[in-house]
């Protein structure tokens, strides 16, 4: 996701109207020196005042950020698709079950984490091994507690708080990756639904960010059929106006056919199929509905080899940081000789494997769809009404004051 409309319009805004400010700056700093004797110290203050909304424009337009939120259950491949969306090896794959927290990875001066604690504290500028060492302690301690409220739960007969305190609610990832500046993009990597921090995903995304947000979710293809898997979803449906499912393929499955032969998996020859088999088995009837409706759509991606793919079309490097707190599994090794591109076909029979070498085409029609609904927004469309709206009231304030008589006066003095 290399430019959304957010990032676009707020790069050529600031680059629209940088001219203006600086003279605006100038010709009110000019008017400061000569009020004394000209009279025109009420304009100049005018002046400088319109340019600070300028700048206050600006400031708030960098600020402003779209959101992709990644869900779904752990090792489900959140942290390897936020890699392929990227082109960039953003966060570290672990298999290791990571803090129940939700993970913001944004753009930053310095690669660096912040850890967010529920009773307001936090810890910030944390470098890669400061910050590893900090999340295994919370961990830990996030464990002994919870054992000692399951214990005290079944002595008690009753619920007792499981979450402390001074658990960690956030956790903040900023790297210094220029593609993400410039497109105003972030990721927000969310624990599976029973993480036991949070009552819902609701309570999970509280404040988190009142700009454009979209959602995706994993799911392992292997997993498709456990109703377990799509724990939460129906309560997302009511959260986002669409949810794009990635079904994580694995196109070096194998399975055995009749004659005893080991043969690709359905994953792998046939993903299409698979998709169709679940919509005629599901039995989550919010989801069907959904399904029909076309707020759910499904991606059959190998995220693994899409992010291999990605990251080497970039020639991006491996970032410091290796946080545990990601959920995505371990990589393991590539596969070699094309066996995982002739893998991937579609139904038609053309193969999903980019042209260009870069993207396989379903990774590529899921990056421009994400795009499109972060596009389309109803708050980015606010956003951007708002700001050209006030935009304008400055130009016109400014023309004002230029055309005043008490201007005209001041440049005759002159």
């Amino acid at each position: 996701m290399k430019t959304t409309r957010l990032g676009s319009f707020s790069t050529e805004f600031q680059e629209a109207l940088r001219e203006l400010h600086g003279g605006l700056r100038e010709t009110a700093a000019h008017l400061a020196r000569i009020s004394g004797e000209a009279g025109c110290g009420a304009v100049g203050s005018g002046l400088d005042e319109h340019a600070g909304e300028l700048e206050r424009l600006f400031e708030r337009l960098s600020q402003e950020r779209s959101t992709v939120f990644l869900f779904g259950p752990a090792n489900a491949g959140k942290s390897t698709l936020i890699n392929a969306l990227a082109r960039r090896s953003m966060v570290e794959v672990s298999p290791l079950p990571g803090y129940p927290a939700p993970v913001f990875v944004q753009y930053g001066e310095k690669d660096e984490v912040g850890l967010q604690r529920f009773d307001g504290s936090s810890l910030e500028g944390l470098g890669a091994s400061a910050a590893r060492i900090e999340l295994r302690r919370a961990h830990a301690e996030l464990s002994g507690h919870m054992r000692r409220a399951r214990g005290e739960t079944c002595e008690a007969g009753g619920a007792v708080d499981a979450r402390p305190p001074t658990s960690l609610r956030r956790i903040h990832v900023s790297v210094t990756n220029q593609d993400l500046e410039r497109a105003r993009v972030r990721f927000v990597e969310c624990p599976a639904s029973a993480a036991p921090l949070f009552d819902n995903h609701a309570d999970m995304l509280m404040g988190s960010h009142a700009g454009p947000g979209i959602a995706a979710y994993c799911v392992r293809a292997e997993h498709l059929f456990d109703e377990n898997a799509f724990r939460g979803v129906e309560e997302l449906l009511g959260l986002f106006k669409q949810i794009h499912v990635v079904v994580n393929l694995d196109c070096e499955s194998r399975d055995l056919s009749a004659a005893g032969d080991v043969v690709p998996g359905l994953a792998a020859s046939d993903p299409v199929r698979l998709i169709e088999v679940f919509e005629s088995l599901c039995t989550q009837p919010r989801l069907l509905q959904a399904l029909e409706q076309g707020q759910v759509r499904f991606f059959p991606i190998d995220l693994l080899h899409a992010a291999s793919l990605a990251i080497r079309s970039e020639g991006s490097a491996v970032l410091p940081f290796e946080p545990e707190a990601l959920d995505a599994p371990f990589a393991g090794e590539e596969p070699t000789g094309t066996a995982a591109e002739e893998a991937l076909l579609a139904s038609d029979g053309e193969p999903l494997g980019a042209g260009d070498g870069s993207l396989p085409r379903p990774m590529r029609e899921l990056e421009q769809r994400l795009s499109a609904s972060l596009d389309d927004s109803e708050e980015l469309s606010t956003l951007v009404k708002s700001t050209l709206r006030r935009a304008r009231e400055i130009m016109g304030e400014t023309l004002q004051l230029l055309e005043s008589a008490e201007l005209a006066v001041a440049v005759r003095r002159n």
